[in-house]
């Protein structure tokens, strides 16, 4: 439960930014951002 509730908040903040700035960011840029942090916080690194 724990990497569930460090996921959301490492992919929580930059998705509210975008959504506050009107999606000036493109997705995959996002994602290129976010997921290492994510695949590190759940072991997969």
């Amino acid at each position: 439960m724990a990497d569930a509730w460090a996921i959301f908040y490492l992919s929580a903040g930059p998705t509210a930014d975008q959504a506050a700035r009107g999606g000036t960011m493109p997705r995959e840029e996002l994602e290129h951002i976010v997921l290492p942090f994510i695949t590190r916080a759940i072991g997969l690194r």
